[in-house]
């Protein structure tokens, strides 16, 4: 329903609400320098072949904004518009945003095992599991806010002629706490598990190949890693 906001606006929607709740938009910005080694284990019908890696990660930017409940109902006309919503934000220092300003500092790390016998090889690896601790200059905010736009009614060519901000109507309750401080975000890891089998067939199918992979990316680490 966000996108559907986003992308046509609310006149469709007339005397509907768009439900957006658990909604996360998230945005990273960061350099990353690896290095890594290689080592095979070879004999005559199977061979091991293990990889590591380390990065280190220099973080420019992060934004996140996590859309716990959030709504936005279009009375018909547009004669009152209601918007509820409680969010949670994770902003970094946006006072300089230059392409290789470190707002942060991490690591992540890279391990994979690759094992052949005959014709079966098995794969199973770990990248880029890491995270970002971003400096104390960051906001983290939480909002609870309720809006309410009662919209305007104008019944003469004066009254649009002489418009002004102070016959619009608003009705807000809202609730909102930031804080200066640190915040771990991790960096999207990849973690696989795959197995392949030769056939050894000259036609048809040659192998048979399996393969689960997984993306691993909290949204936030509230404690300390340990």
């Amino acid at each position: 329903d966000l996108l559907r906001l986003l992308l046509e606006g609310n006149y469709e929607y007339q005397d509907k609400t768009l439900d957006f709740s658990n909604t996360i938009i998230r945005i990273n910005r960061y350099q990353q320098y690896k290095i890594g080694y290689q080592h095979l284990i070879d004999s005559p019908k199977r061979d091991l072949r293990i990889n590591a890696a380390i990065s280190y990660l220099n973080g420019n930017h992060h934004m996140s904004y996590i859309i716990n409940k959030g709504t936005i109902y279009t009375a018909p006309l547009g004669s009152s518009i209601d918007v509820n919503y409680d969010m949670q934000s994770l902003v970094t220092d946006t006072s300089d945003n230059s392409l290789f300003i470190g707002n942060g500092k991490g690591f992540a790390i890279d391990l994979g095992f690759m094992y052949t016998n005959h014709d079966n090889i098995f794969h199973f690896s770990i990248i880029d599991l890491g995270y970002i601790h971003w400096n104390k200059e960051s906001i983290v905010a939480t909002a609870d806010s309720n809006f309410s736009f009662s919209g305007i009614e104008l019944n003469s060519l004066e009254e649009i002629l002489d418009y002004n901000d102070s016959i619009t109507e608003f009705d807000i309750e809202s609730s909102y706490d930031s804080n200066n401080k640190k915040f771990l975000s991790p960096v999207p890891a990849k973690i696989t598990v795959a197995y392949l089998k030769k056939l050894n067939r000259k036609y048809g199918f040659t192998n048979i190949n399996t393969m689960l992979q997984y993306r691993w990316q909290p949204y936030e680490i509230k404690e300390p890693l340990s």
